[in-house]
């Protein structure tokens, strides 16, 4: 997924010339064919396991009214699917 997907169209019509988009592939488990990419994998999976609380916690908690300990119960299913490691997933 490309984040945002219309980034350029945006950085164009504000004035930008010679914009180049270079889209990478990152890997999102560590069980990736080069040894490099299983160390991105692994940064990331443990970037999502860690982050997920905080990052979560504020915004739900502020957009649903939940209090923080309802937002972890229900952050829980979120992060146990997240973390299935998956056989050469890559984000784009």
């Amino acid at each position: 997924m490309r984040f945002p997907p219309q980034l350029r169209r945006y950085l164009d019509a504000k004035g930008f010339v010679n914009v180049k988009e270079r889209i990478f592939e990152t890997p999102t488990s560590p069980f990736a064919p080069e040894e490099w990419e299983q160390k991105v994998g692994l940064i990331d999976t443990m970037s999502l396991e860690l982050g997920t609380p905080s990052f979560g916690l504020r915004t739900l908690s502020r957009a649903f009214g939940w209090s923080p300990a309802e937002t972890e119960r229900k952050m829980a299913s979120f992060k146990r699917e997240a973390m299935v490691l998956r056989r050469d997933a890559y984000f784009q």
